[in-house]
């Protein structure tokens, strides 16, 4: 993958560290966690600034029973709560996202990701008109417009960990 000429294969400070298992699935453990945050520290130095992973709700759920044994239970001695409301892992959040891609884990830097936008969000009226009118039915529609992207200054900054088993 390259971007602007910058090859990942050339030039080394651009590569991101991804962890993978050539597309074989593998049970998610709490040492590929650790391998991935200490291969992202070594390549970037920027462990401390790390903020999140983020995965898919299979993923996420995986984890959380895999902590489960090591849960501990304090409050009311009447009400025991099976569930989570969130799960972290050595201090980071973890969420889960629909869009996510299957079998994986993202390790984002946000302190290395910015928003890039074109313009403000605002309503297309690129024939002159705010509201169209539908045609097949008596209504008219409207929509937005939003040109916008994520970009990085640091690629390194952010992990990957690929062919978990859900």
């Amino acid at each position: 993958a390259s971007l602007q000429g910058l090859d990942v294969d050339t030039y080394a400070f651009w590569k991101a560290s991804r962890l993978h298992n050539s597309g074989v699935n593998r049970d998610l453990s709490l040492e590929l966690l650790h391998d991935l945050l200490i291969d992202v520290d070594k390549n970037s130095g920027t462990g401390d600034g790390l903020s999140a992973m983020i995965t898919t709700h299979e993923i996420w759920k995986r984890y959380g029973l895999l902590v489960t044994p090591d849960r501990r239970y304090t409050g009311s001695p009447n009400v025991f709560d099976g569930g989570w409301k969130y799960l972290e892992f050595d201090g980071l959040k973890i969420f889960f996202d629909k869009m996510c891609p299957a079998n994986t884990i993202f390790l984002p830097n946000f302190d290395h990701l910015t928003l890039y936008e074109e313009s403000d969000i605002r309503w297309s009226e690129e024939d002159g008109s705010l509201l169209k009118f539908e045609g097949s039915t008596d209504a008219y529609i409207a929509f937005l417009v939003y040109y916008s992207n994520l970009g990085t200054d640091y690629r390194r900054a952010h992990g990957v960990l690929e062919d978990i088993s859900h």
